[in-house]
């Protein structure tokens, strides 16, 4: 990010021109440079171009030691001792390679009495307790400001004297940690939570300024000054914390389709819950996020704006921590200070998960791909609240639907992760499929006439079935709702009969017709002695899945898309078997009179088999196109 265009002028800067260096205990590093004119009580800002790895260093301004406090990367300050001597002086820090910086020292002058130096102390505190709301924040700040008011009033002309000069002396920076609410911060910082951080941090870097009064000026008075200043920078950096700690920074998990992603998983794995899409068709799915409000635990977060917020979070508590020291031996020294402790900054151990609809911001930081042979992630776009998902099958599966992993990684300033989440991509579901060069129906027939209109009379009775030497269609174990999923069975008289039981345009394949088929799934069959006349072909026919098949659906891929079903069959005898084991389809072709061949795929084989049988039975029909 880039810096603020409009930082703080907290301080007067001194900015050293350095040799390039990386870490502060670089041996090699020369530092000298000359700061200019100082006045006594003043907060120095030494401004470094090296890495500050310590929160204090010691230094020597002349022969009085001085405490440097990083108030933000590479800047310490330092309070000019009310005690050193006027006249030029060496600045001295042993622990930053003995760097030098040469300035002047001077007396400060009063500019009138302390009451009058203080009007606008005063003033600026009157405005600021205006907009205080009733948190316990604010008033903790605002007894601050009472008790200092009670402490000025109580305190010896010579005290007056020393809070007026300190004020005056650091006036700009005094002022501006009082009235800057920071809504002049600009730059790249464009999203909101990002802004409320720098917001905070500028408050935090104002709030330490206020601090270096409390904790290194000797007056128990010029303490009392520095309570009230840091008490309103610590309120102001306490509102920005507490709109971030309420805020749902932390995204850590994707929905989509109200299927939930998982971390780094397993693309080989069966999945119980998967986004299903259809080939080379966009679908419009949801697209939420698991997230949560950030935790204790989020401080070893990497993320560019984690590391910042809980930099920040550090530095408060550090600083709020010694202060709140030097109040306690404040209220325990001057008799009329009753200043309360400044609040530190919490952060629960846990947070509840929440599911929200995603936006388009989130959207922006994730970015989706696919590893695998089969598939091709096409395009993944964002609008109104929903995503739009679109994977094209390509070359040849060898099962259908491909079931894959879809791949995602996010990353924003809080968060960052990434993982798989489970897709299954299907050919469209049509009513007939080309195979070869023969177009198949992909549902068993389910007619209850003949082409020219006339009926085909439903036979219930197993008996009467049996005995029937016309055409004849019953519902497995008659029952309608087995129809809407299997068809119908029909005898092989209905199938024979001149009138014509397939709709215009089809009709019911021959032995020819069924053996083409299945040379064209498996170009190389190997019968066998148990009617078996393909070893694979009856896999590649079969739906996959055990919803409708018994398990284990052996060998079920569907790629040929053909989609045979266990609709189970009507024996010769009259009773009914196999469904959800087995599918029957009758062949045109008759044996003599009374047998035809079937053509059948069972639960537990890929294989195909070719068998007779009489043709008073009831079987399933496909329908091939003319």
């Amino acid at each position: 990010m880039k810096q603020i265009s409009k930082i703080l002028i907290l301080m007067v800067a001194i900015t050293l021109l350095l040799s390039s260096c990386s870490k502060d205990d670089d041996k090699n590093t020369s530092i000298e440079a000359t700061g200019g004119e100082i006045f006594k009580s003043q907060i120095v800002t030494v401004s470094l171009d090296i890495e500050l790895s310590e929160e204090e260093y010691i230094g020597t301004l002349g022969n009085t030691e001085v405490v440097l406090r990083k108030s933000e990367d590479g800047k310490l300050l330092f309070i000019v001792p009310s005690t050193s001597m006027i006249g030029l002086h060496d600045l001295v820090i042993p622990n930053l390679n003995n760097a030098v910086i040469h300035y002047e020292v001077k007396e400060p002058e009063l500019m009138g009495t302390p009451e009058a130096v203080l009007e606008d102390f005063n003033a600026n505190l009157g405005t600021f307790s205006t907009e205080l709301d009733g948190s316990p924040h604010a008033i903790t700040a605002q007894n601050a400001i009472n008790s200092f008011n009670n402490v000025f009033e109580n305190a010896t002309e010579e005290e007056k004297k020393q809070i007026a000069i300190l004020y005056q002396t650091n006036k700009e920076m005094i002022d501006n940690i009082i009235l800057n609410d920071f809504s002049d911060v600009t730059g790249r910082v464009t999203a909101s939570d990002m802004l409320i951080v720098v917001k905070r941090k500028l408050a935090i870097i104002a709030m330490v300024g206020g601090a270096m009064i409390t904790l290194y000026c000797p007056s128990p008075v010029e303490k009392a000054l520095g309570i009230a200043i840091i008490a309103v920078g610590a309120y102001k950096s306490q509102v920005y914390f507490i709109q971030l700690k309420e805020r749902v920074l932390n995204v850590i998990q994707v929905l989509i389709d109200d299927v939930r992603g998982e971390f780094q998983r397993n693309p080989n794995e069966t999945f119980n819950l998967s986004v299903k899409l259809i080939d080379d068709v966009a679908k419009s799915v949801t697209f939420k996020v698991a997230e949560r409000k950030l935790v204790s635990g989020d401080a070893s977060k990497t993320e560019s704006g984690a590391v910042s917020f809980f930099a920040d979070h550090f530095k408060y508590n550090n600083c709020i921590s010694n202060v709140n020291e030097k109040i306690a031996f404040v209220n325990n020294t001057l008799p009329f200070a009753n200043f309360g402790l400044i609040a530190l900054e919490t952060l629960p151990s846990s947070a509840p998960e929440t599911i929200a609809t995603a936006d388009e911001n989130v959207f922006g930081k994730i970015v989706f791909s696919l590893n695998h042979p089969n598939l091709a992630l096409v395009s993944s776009t964002y609008s109104n609240g929903q995503m739009s998902l679109k994977v094209k099958i390509t070359g040849e599966p060898a099962s259908l639907p491909v079931i894959a992993a879809l791949k995602f990684s996010y990353k924003d300033e809080f968060s960052s992760f990434s993982g798989t989440l489970p897709i299954e991509v299907d050919r469209l579901d049509s009513s007939e499929v080309l195979i070869g060069t023969q177009t198949w129906m992909t549902t068993n027939l389910n007619v209850s006439n003949y082409r020219n209109g006339d009926p085909i009379p439903q036979i219930q009775d197993s008996e009467a079935f049996s005995n029937a030497t016309t055409g004849a269609w019953c519902y497995y174990e008659n029952n309608t709702a087995n129809g809407a999923i299997y068809g119908k069975l029909y005898n092989k008289y209905a199938v024979l009969d001149p009138r014509g039981l397939a709709p215009v345009g089809w009709h019911v394949p021959n032995d020819a017709e069924w053996d083409l088929l299945i040379a064209t799934i498996d170009p190389n069959p190997v019968p066998d002695d148990y009617a078996g006349v393909s070893q694979v072909a009856g896999g590649k026919m079969k739906a996959t899945g055990t919803t409708l098949w018994q398990a284990p659906n052996e060998g079920a891929t569907n790629i040929t898309r053909f989609k045979a079903i266990p609709s189970g069959y009507k024996s010769p005898n009259g009773s009914f078997r196999n469904l959800g084991q087995e599918a029957k389809y009758w062949s045109r072709t008759a044996i003599g009179n009374t047998f035809s061949n079937q053509y059948s795929v069972t639960y537990n084989t890929p294989k195909v088999f070719k068998i007779d049988i009489a043709n008073h039975g009831g079987l399933a029909v496909r329908c091939i196109k003319d």
